[in-house]
């Protein structure tokens, strides 16, 4: 797990779903963040930056608080290993070993895959299997169960 990251994920405020335009229409960079807390107190929370339709960076935090603890899961586009690949709709970044973050643009916004990870390649917790996040929402849809 990289403090670093974790302390500054940790410490930024959420800014749920926010666009900002840098450059032209048509390669337009935006940056994209929501949030949720799932039914069993798991907090997840997502950033991804996209150019020209397609993700160049992402960022993925989830926390479970217990009494004088909080266990923190962290998955970056900072780890990824090797340039991601892009084939239609889906953005595949190479992670640790045989991992690999899919992310999939739908007419909606976009699906965040992170069911091809082994959990304990990045911390002790729990990782959601599946999160969704839709421009203009600020919770995250968190569509499958977590990986333990």
């Amino acid at each position: 797990m990289r403090k670093r990251k974790l302390v500054a994920l940790a410490t930024m405020p959420l800014l749920s779903s926010v666009f900002v335009p840098l450059a032209g229409a048509s390669d337009a960079v935006r940056t994209l963040e929501c949030s949720a807390v799932t039914k069993d107190g798991v907090s997840h929370d997502l950033s991804l930056t996209e150019a020209g339709g397609v993700v160049t960076k992402f960022s993925y935090l989830s926390s479970v608080r217990t009494p004088g603890l909080a266990t923190n899961c962290t998955v970056d586009s900072g780890d990824v290993h090797g340039t991601p690949v892009v084939a239609g709709d889906i953005t595949t970044f190479k992670m640790e070993g045989d991992d690999v973050v899919l992310i999939q643009k739908s007419p909606k916004g976009w699906v965040f895959d992170l069911s091809k990870l082994k959990a304990t390649n990045y911390c002790d917790g729990t990782i959601a299997q599946r999160v969704v996040l839709k421009p203009g929402v600020k919770k995250c849809g968190v569509v499958s169960a977590p990986v333990w």
